[in-house]
């Protein structure tokens, strides 16, 4: 009985969550599969243009913007969801194991962190904004992801993290206490929604 309890609530929560991420259009830059522009890659600079292109500066009618962050070996933040490319020969390419430049000769559309929160600088205030973390690799880059995002949150109040708990351990392995500090909040994508900053 407590087996069949358990997954109608993860039913229940799966398809609230589905639900939730096809109705807010500003999912992963509003660019891939399912999205406003279908056509465009996912976080990139040209869906988040056709975002705002239709949409204009205010966002109540759409929901969040949304971005997967990963950083590259050379210490570049990048918007980007898969931590593997096809290389030309059909080899698989990890992200984390090629220099931005690398990168971009193979995602050609693939922007930086930077890139991304410039653009969305011209969203309304109140908008909200979601940095989804994927891999981080060194603390120069953890560093600078903080920094961005503190800039951003002089005219954005609205900013927030966000990791599956696997990929925040994976990204902050070592002094979770002084990164939470820093972090202020970090919310935890899984099913109770916990603040992994408070384990």
């Amino acid at each position: 009985m407590k087996k069949m309890i358990l997954l109608l609530l993860l039913l229940t929560i799966t398809n609230t969550v589905s639900a939730a991420g096809r109705k807010n259009k500003g999912h992963r830059l509003g660019g891939g599969k399912g999205s406003l522009s279908a056509n465009l890659p996912e976080n990139s600079l040209q869906a988040l243009e056709a975002l705002y292109q239709k949409y204009g500066a205010e966002t109540k009618n759409w929901g969040t913007i949304e971005f997967d962050l990963r950083e590259t070996g050379d210490g570049v933040l990048v918007a980007m969801h898969d931590g593997y490319l096809l290389g030309p020969a059909g080899e698989l390419k990890k992200v984390k194991q090629m220099t931005y430049s690398e990168l971009k000769k193979y995602a050609p559309l693939v922007p930086t962190m930077t890139e991304v929160l410039d653009s969305i600088k011209r969203f309304h205030s109140e908008t909200k904004i979601f940095v989804e973390i994927k891999s981080l690799l060194s603390d120069f880059a953890r560093e600078q992801m903080i920094a961005l995002v503190d800039e951003l949150r002089l005219t954005h109040a609205r900013v927030k993290y966000g990791a599956f708990r696997g990929n925040f351990k994976r990204s902050f392995p070592r002094d979770k206490k002084k990164w939470c500090k820093k972090l202020r909040k970090v919310i935890a994508l899984e099913i109770y929604f916990k603040n992994h900053c408070r384990r």
